[in-house]
């Protein structure tokens, strides 16, 4: 039976499937189909493999200890994901935190976060421990080609030493744009999950958009009236993905095939479905970015304490574990 209205969709992705083909021959120097199966045949098994591999496994559940639930509470109480960045420190998403002081930076509703949610019915494992009610940093929108929406809150309570610090495994200036990824989180406020998943390219999101469409064309109205009410667009330091974490993990760490930290998942370019929210696709902001606006916010605001995590290299992986892992 065919799909109503698809025949326009199709002939849109047929006409750019040569073109497609061409760009990415160039960019792989491949010289005929036969070398362009045999590089995707390469690429899939890669792809299974990565996060396969007991010890990057093992890695990932270490590095998920930082990572915990965060709890809004007050008049429109709502869930999300926030990690260890240094410190007491813990970084989630701007729009997270809906009731704040514009000037003073006070936060009226009361956050709490929970680390080791991990089993419901085992209240007694995990860890919960307040938020101080003044924002360390925070910045939501567009400045330049870049689009930032972090909020960088500070916890009241002791932690445990034992909980990684995610920007120990953070390394400078490492930004990826294709390949596999994992994302850690608390998706539709649920105990912590991971979703392997794999980079859409920049010249492939488009490609990505259509194969979406054409898979859901009942909906092709709602994802247009959606995307003409939010604008939606990609900035400079957009990474997009496909994700099946949607609401509440917002603030979930996401790292790159050597279990570094490469961004902070933020949402979807979502629309209204029979059976709730769809979403074309998904996406991170880089960390690069947003670290040095969090410097930029802590000279500005004298927060020497902010400042001596991130001007310490002991705080970053040592030089030679920068390098990209080829294994």
């Amino acid at each position: 039976m065919e799909i109503p209205n698809s025949k326009e969709i199709l002939g849109i992705l047929r006409d750019q499937f040569k073109d497609l083909l061409e760009t990415l021959k160039q960019r792989e120097n491949l010289k005929n189909n036969t070398e362009v199966q045999n590089f995707f045949r390469d690429e899939y098994d890669k792809s299974v493999q990565s996060f396969g591999k007991v010890r990057k496994v093992k890695e990932i559940m270490r590095l998920s200890e930082s990572v915990c639930q965060i709890r809004v509470e007050g008049s429109a109480p709502c869930k999300a994901t926030g990690f260890l960045l240094f410190g007491k420190f813990i970084l989630t998403n701007a729009h997270v935190i809906k009731n704040y002081d514009l000037f003073t930076w006070r936060i009226h509703d009361p956050i709490k976060a929970a680390f080791n949610f991990e089993k419901k019915s085992d209240k007694g494992n995990f860890t919960v421990i307040p938020v101080k009610d003044t924002l360390a940093a925070y910045h939501f929108g567009k400045e330049g080609e870049n689009h930032f929406d972090f909020a960088l809150l500070e916890l009241n309570g002791e932690i445990p030493e034992t909980f990684p610090r995610l920007l120990k495994s953070y390394s400078k200036d490492n930004c990826t744009t294709t390949g596999e990824i994992c994302i850690v989180g608390h998706p539709n406020g649920e105990v912590k999950k991971t979703d392997p998943c794999f980079i859409i390219a920049k010249e492939n999101r488009q490609k990505a958009e259509m194969e979406h469409i054409s898979e859901n064309i009942n909906f092709y109205h709602f994802m247009t009236q959606s995307s003409m009410k939010e604008k939606w667009s990609f900035s400079k330091n957009h990474m997009t993905y496909h994700s099946c974490f949607f609401h509440g993990s917002s603030g979930s760490p996401v790292f790159d095939r050597k279990c570094r930290l490469i961004g902070i998942h933020t949402g979807g370019y979502v629309y209204q479905g029979e059976k709730g929210y769809r979403s074309v696709m998904e996406y991170a902001y880089a960390i690069q970015p947003i670290l040095d606006k969090i410097q930029n916010l802590a000279e500005k605001n004298k927060r020497t304490d902010i400042l001596e995590y991130l001007n310490d290299s002991k705080h970053y992986l040592p030089q030679e574990d920068q390098k990209m892992d080829t294994s």
